[in-house]
């Protein structure tokens, strides 16, 4: 360390991994506290930490946290943490509010970016300019109608009264009483209304402190630098001292939640309404207790692990016997874990039946004697011990910004001060000790804890019960409440609101003068180091081979090359010829001067001084013009070092796949040799990572539904193995949980929850992870899994019920519906899985298939099973992925070999050989309601861009990219079939409707081809078409908005790179839409996403009180900056390429996520696709993005697009009104169970 940092005392060190390091320190001089962890990561993150007690419901923590983004003093400039960031190559900065911290985050990519930024975040934080112009805007207001808004009180009102929220600020209440725990830090609305700007000045006065901030860094970064950036804050943290003749010590500091907390001595039980939608048939419960302090944090550790015990899976005692049944009593269990001082255990049982209410808590006390009876699974405890273990690792490399920094957290908000002791942090890092003790103990230990720290402690039990009437009666108070201000503050005070708001929204605006931002240059990108990646496959066969796309692909830049070359030579060529010209016309000159000369002999000597001046400039001007020269001579030359270092790089990455394949091929097994797709992804790793993606494209219609119940159903079923041994769900697993890490099955590559399809919608992913000793055992359950799985009936009863419990509490989530809502809308009925998996089709079709198996078992089951066969049985389907660190696994090859992963005689591998790979064909399956329309206004958009687009090097042959006249996608081929199956059909819907009719009554692949559009019905069609769809909710204030507008669904058109940057200058922080949706407090949040797997264009306005005016605002704004061609800043494009960039980059942030980059590239049909986008990018010409915004975005409000608006029920009239107003007509429903298109 240098010696101007000594007064950073470093007072830990922990080796926390092989590769990670952790070093705290704390300032002398000025008490803050900083955590450095190194981690081999290209993305550097910050996460700022404030200790934050709230004191009442008025929110005031959550309120600070949002406006310190509105300038600090040395910076006062609304929004300019956001745009620096994005010049040094970040994300947009984030925070949120837990009960006991608020966090602020930073994150970009290299450590460049973030030392630049991270001086002047640190100064938002303790020295924010808190003025009432943004508080109006962004916490609360009253309008010139008499109602609410603000930034901060459309989030809180759209979620204050949901279940969820409902009981959680009653067991913090009854828990935690007497304490800072018992509020809720984010504000009610009640508490909102009655904040001042003084109050909330007066708390940060109190609590942002130097002694009270920890500086969390995770990256490639230099302890020095980091120092070095601090400086300057620092030294304005001390003169600030000075002037209030204070100092950071803890005698003027009193720490939050420092004060003793209440013992909890007697149980409570209370039944609560919460506000829901007629027609809702679950509730919930929640059993809360407390576990005990946080310093004994073993204990803490021991709970976790009964929990999983109890809790975790079905061979749980409790899901076993409450879920895991054909009459259950709830749809599922959580265990969640309140992490203060005290720390505390929720139980949660959700989608609990209205007449079993009141029967859980008894049910669960039952189970509990009965396993404290009977004793525990010693076997088992030993497995989830030695799970957690892994699990914690898993962690650490998946994601390890957001471990270390919430272990610190803790650690910093409850732990030891004195700066004596920090041995817990460490076992808090690495609990492994304690974990490997755990192992040890006897029966006696858990059935202990079972009896005494859970059975025998008070508790709170919440059944919280859905209430139609509640949700009436809350909607008339606040229309009550409003209208009593309105008479109470009379018409001139509303108008006085109104200015008021207004004036605050034009001093929100003031722009960033540019002077300061040129103090933050870009970072340079190559410096960035990614994970390295080797990926090979057995592709080669259908002319796919990662080698031979490398070889054409450096045919081709080679081909490039040299064009590029013969380009440069004309251009020198070209500089030539002027120098000869500029040459001659001197010569012409100076004949002149001469003639001029010898007739001005008698001129004045002040002329000839003049003369001799204008020589000078000359001779300046050739002198620029010989300096341009050699810069681009230089620029020539860095262009030659950068083209050499690539040929290095392909080299040394050929040299790298050989040594895999050499590895991977022994005892005469090839990758070539194996009878299915395979892709090996060589990745530095403690872990094996193992997917298998099944293309459902032809799994017949009738079938599609049924993938959902596969999904919840597929680890929790029998095995029948081909020696007619069984294996019974329940050992299955106890071998999952013994083996992996995590294991999962999803509709997409990325699905996020029940219901819903993630990305590349129309696969079915089965995934293991686990240690990369557990290498054979996982591919050889893998096997067992796909084709040894067998579906009883009273399998298939429980999880269907376990499905249609869960639906209530689904359709409780609005924003989920909405977008659900949409996507039925959208895609393509019966053969996408977005429609046929959404929730919105799935309570018919469970509740059908669920009758059918209480009236035709045996048929059922067989339906069932025909279904399983068709998705698992066609090998050509499969594609599988293998991630890890190959080099530690002895003959990695063998387990793959056509008998050892595949049941003998179940394929004809003649019959099912290995597909050609048609990235298209993983695309989604849209309507063509909307796609028809884009078809036609896209029509001959691309004519007039073909110049422009070959200076950026984007391909003009006729074969790809370049023919948008017919479709979007651009395949060349006039179809009137949108997702560029390039055969030229020109089928009509009759035809595809007779198609798909065959196709259902037939157990064959469909028939149709995979982008044959077919609606719904012709009845949807006439009744959606340019309509608003609007759909109303009892117990909801704001309003959500979704819209789809069809788009680019090609990875490799060459109008991409430019809309991304298009879509993220016109979205970004301070933008003009920014500015008119969040800045004004009409939402809480808008923005507009690209999703090109998809295929569409998303806008979205989040919790607005009124979402038409945000509608018409936005649509105004964004209509005003392309109609009106308004030129574009070249600093903020800049910006909008680096936020992109640092995107990019973050997908290749850890080894988990560059193996599922690599997968994903597959199925985009290009490969390295993040690392390509970086330079595309940056390549992108301002004619370019004009060009793209008007192409793509010009139609997203003139009725060629779909939009979703779910209002309060009350407020429908209302909306249909508003929406007249702007032009928009719509249909409504009371409900979603109307809405049944």
């Amino acid at each position: 360390m240098s010696s101007e940092f000594k007064h950073w005392k470093l007072i830990n060190e922990i080796q926390v991994t092989s590769n990670i390091t952790l070093h705290k320190y704390v300032s002398l001089k000025t008490g803050l506290t900083l955590a450095i962890s190194n981690v081999p990561t290209p993305i550097v993150s910050g996460t700022f930490i404030v200790a934050t007690e709230p004191f009442d419901n008025s929110g005031i923590p959550h309120i600070l946290e949002h406006l310190i983004f509105h300038g600090s003093d040395d910076y006062p400039y609304h929004g300019i943490l956001d745009v620096i960031t994005s010049r040094c190559l970040g994300e947009l900065t984030n925070a949120w509010t837990e009960i006991s911290n608020t966090s602020f985050t930073l994150t970009t990519a290299g450590s460049e970016g973030f030392l630049s930024v991270l001086p002047v975040y640190l100064d938002h934080l303790l020295f924010p300019t808190l003025t009432e112009s943004g508080f109006l805007t962004e916490i609360y207001h009253i309008n010139s109608e008499g109602g609410d808004g603000g930034v901060v009180y459309n989030e809180i009102q759209m979620c204050e009264n949901n279940a969820w929220e409902i009981t959680n600020r009653e067991i913090s209440k009854r828990l935690y009483q007497g304490s800072g725990f018992q509020w809720d830090s984010g504000g009610l609305t009640k508490g909102i209304r009655s904040v001042t700007l003084d109050k909330v000045k007066e708390y940060h006065k109190k609590v942002y402190l130097p002694e009270n901030l920890l500086i969390c860094i995770c990256g490639r970064i230099n302890s020095n630098e980091v120092f070095k950036s601090l400086t300057g804050f620092e030294n304005k943290i001390l003169t600030n001292l000075k002037k209030t003749n204070s100092n950071f010590s803890n005698q003027n500091f009193v720490r939050p939640f420092s004060n003793p907390i209440p013992k909890f001595l007697k149980s409570v039980n209370l039944t609560i309404d919460f506000p829901d939608d007629e027609g809702n048939s679950t509730g919930i419960v929640r059993i809360a207790y407390r576990i005990g302090n946080y310093s004994n944090f073993h204990n803490y550790l021991s709970h976790e692990i009964i929990w999983d015990y109890l809790a975790l899976s079905p061979i749980s005692p409790l899901v076993r016997e409450m879920v895991d049944i054909e009459d259950p009593f709830c749809s599922s269990i959580s265990v969640e874990y309140l992490e203060y001082s005290i720390t505390s255990c929720v139980i949660s049982f959700s989608g609990v039946p209205l007449n079993k209410l009141n029967l859980i808590e008894k049910k669960f006390v039952n189970i509990l004697e009965a396993v404290a009876q009977k004793g525990i699974d010693e076997k088992r405890i030993k497995d989830l011990i030695k799970l957690n273990i892994r699990s914690h690792l898993n962690s650490l490399e998946r994601k390890p910004n957001s471990v270390l920094s919430s272990v610190l957290s803790l650690d910093f908000v409850f732990g030891s001060h004195n700066n004596n002791n920090f041995s817990q942090l460490e076992e808090l890092l690495k609990p492994f000790k304690f974990y490997q003790n755990l192992l040890n103990h006897p029966k006696s230990y858990w059935i202990n804890l079972i009896k005494f720290s859970i059975l025998e402690q008070p508790k709170i039990v919440i059944v919280g019960n859905p209430s139609h009437k509640l949700s009436i009666q809350l909607l008339q108070s606040n229309k009550e409440r409003i209208e009593k201000r309105k008479e109470k503050i009379g018409v001139e005070k509303l108008k006085e609101y109104g200015l008021n708001l207004e004036n605050a929204i034009k001093k929100n605006s003031l722009s960033i003068p540019t002077n300061v931002l040129q103090q933050f240059k870009q970072p340079n990108v190559s410096k960035i180091q990614l994970i390295p990646l080797i990926t090979i496959n057995n592709n080669k066969k259908n002319g796919n081979n990662d080698s031979n796309n490398n070889k054409g692909n450096n045919n081709k830049e080679k081909g490039k090359g040299k064009e590029k070359e013969k380009e440069k030579e004309k251009e020198k060529e070209k500089e030539k010829e002027k120098e000869k010209e500029k040459e001659k016309e001197k010569e012409k000159e100076k004949e002149k001067e001469k003639e001029k000369e010898k007739e001005k002999e008698k001129e004045k000597e002040k002329e000839k001084e003049k003369e001799k001046e204008k020589e000078k400039e000359k001779e300046k001007e050739k002198e620029k013009e010989k300096e341009k020269e050699k810069e681009k001579e230089k620029e020539k030359e860095k262009e030659k070092e950068k083209e050499k270092e690539y040929e290095k790089e392909k080299e040394t990455e050929q040299k790298q796949k050989q040594k895999l394949l050499n590895y991977f091929q022994k005892d005469g097994i090839t990758i070539d040799s194996i009878p299915f797709w395979i892709q090996l992804d060589q990745i530095p790793s403690y872990f094996v990572d193992i997917n298998v993606v099944i293309d459902t494209s032809n799994l017949p219609n009738k079938y599609r539904p049924f993938l959902e119940l596969l999904r919840e159903l597929i680890f929790k079923t029998p095995l029948y193995l081909e020696n007619n041994k069984t294996i019974s769900h329940k050992v299955l697993v106890e071998k999952m949980e013994r083996m992996t890490v995590n294991y999962s099955a999803n509709i997409g590559l990325l699905a996020s929850s029940e219901f819903e399809a993630g990305e590349f919608a129309q696969l079915f992913v089965i995934r293991m992870r686990g240690e990369i000793d557990q290498y054979q055992k996982i591919i050889k359950w893998m096997k067992r899994i796909l084709w040894f799985t067998r579906f009883p009936a009273k399998r298939l009863r429980i999880a269907t019920k376990t499905l249609l419990n869960q639906i209530d509490e689904t359709k409780r989530d609005v924003e989920f519906m909405a977008w659900s809502t949409l996507k039925y809308l959208i895609f393509q009925k019966n053969k996408s899985n977005h429609v046929t998996n959404n929730v919105l089709i799935q309570k018919n079709f469970l509740s059908k298939f669920l009758n059918d198996l209480q009236q035709n078992e045996s048929k059922s089951v067989q339906k069932f099973e025909k279904f399983r066969q068709l998705l698992f049985n066609n090998i050509s389907n499969f594609k599988i992925q293998v991630a890890s660190d190959f080099y530690k696994i002895k003959n990695p090859q063998i387990p793959w070999v056509k008998n050892n992963f595949i049941p003998k005689n179940l394929f004809d591998f003649e019959k099912f050989p290995l597909k050609s790979f048609i990235p298209s064909q993983f695309l989604p399956i849209q309507s063509s309601l909307l796609r028809n329309k884009l078809d036609h206004v896209h029509k001959n958009d691309n004519n007039n861009m073909t110049n422009d687009n070959n200076k950026h090097g984007s391909n003009s042959n006729n074969n790809s990219n370049s023919n948008d006249n017919t479709n979007s996608n651009g395949n060349g081929n006039e179809n009137t079939n949108s997702n560029g199956n390039g055969n030229g059909n020109t089928n009509s819907n009759n035809q595809n409707q007779n198609n798909e009719k065959k196709s259902n009554d037939d157990d064959s692949a469909n028939t149709e081809t995979k982008n044959d559009m077919i609606l719904a019905s012709n009845d949807l069609q006439n009744t959606i078409k340019n309509k608003v769809i609007i759909i109303g909710f009892a117990s909801i204030e704001s309003g959500q908005l979704c819209h789809a507008l069809p788009s680019i669904d090609n990875f490799e058109n060459e109008d991409l790179p430019a809309l991304m940057i298009a879509i993220e200058y016109l979205t970004k922080p301070e933008s003009s839409l920014w500015k008119t949706i969040r800045g004004e407090g009409l939402a809480y949040d808008t923005s507009l996403t690209l999703l090109i797997e998809h295929g569409y264009i998303y806008f979205d306005i989040d919790s607005a009180i009124n979402p038409v005016q945000a509608l018409k605002q936005a649509s105004k704004s964004i209509k005003n900056f392309i109609q009106n061609n308004q030129e574009l800043n070249k600093d903020e494009i800049q910006a909008a390429k680096n936020r992109i960039s640092c995107w990019n980059i973050q997908e290749l942030e850890t080894p988990e996520k560059v193996t599922r980059e690599s997968l994903r590239d597959h199925f985009r049909g290009v490969k390295d696709f993040s690392i390509k986008n970086l330079k595309l990018i940056h390549a992108v010409s301002e004619k370019k993005i004009l060009f793209v915004m008007k192409k793509y975005l010009s139609n997203l409000f003139n009725g060629n697009s779909q939009i979703v608006l779910i209002v309060n029920s009350s407020k429908i009239e209302k909306t249909i009104k508003d929406l007249q107003t702007i032009g928009m007509h719509s249909i409504h429903f009371n409900n979603l169970d109307d809405f049944n298109l």
